[in-house]
């Protein structure tokens, strides 16, 4: 049996947007990030910027983060629902990407509405389905007769 390790790392981009640039500058330096290999990893938080909208290639701070995400990962939600509530402000902020050697096993999206007096924000949920596994050329049974015969169960 093979065990399956993934690497999540959760992001909180500053609300701020003058603390934006620093932020991304300095994790865009992190060494795990250069070193990205197919291993299973799940890159989720709160970006604090609409990825999914087109308004992010006017903001060249934000264009390597961008451009690293869209070469390593795929959005588990690409249909931009917005996750983020304030009043009668809606927006999509907070995402969960997976590494593409996931993507086929990433399933059932969904974005959770949950109470106004817990958080402004939605519950990300995804399923991962397991590697699968050979187990030979097919099915086979086993004849529980087989253990009346003296010569099977002595050899």
């Amino acid at each position: 049996s093979s065990t399956l390790v993934t690497d999540i790392t959760t992001v909180y981009v500053p609300a701020n947007a003058a603390d934006r640039p620093s932020f991304i500058s300095s994790f865009m330096s992190m060494p795990f990030l250069s070193s990205m290999s197919s291993r299973p990893f799940l890159l989720t938080g709160d970006f604090n910027m609409p990825f999914h909208s087109s308004s992010n290639n006017s903001i060249p701070y934000a264009t390597p983060l961008v451009e690293w995400i869209s070469i390593h990962f795929n959005n588990c939600f690409p249909d931009g629902k917005s996750t983020f509530t304030r009043g009668d402000y809606r927006s999509t902020i907070d995402y969960l990407y997976a590494h593409i050697s996931m993507s086929t096993r990433i399933t059932n999206g969904k974005v959770h509405y949950v109470p106004s007096s817990w958080t402004d924000h939605c519950l990300l949920t995804i399923d991962l389905l397991p590697v699968k596994a050979s187990i030979g050329p097919g099915i086979w049974r086993f004849n529980p007769t087989l253990l009346l015969d003296d010569h099977f169960v002595q050899t």
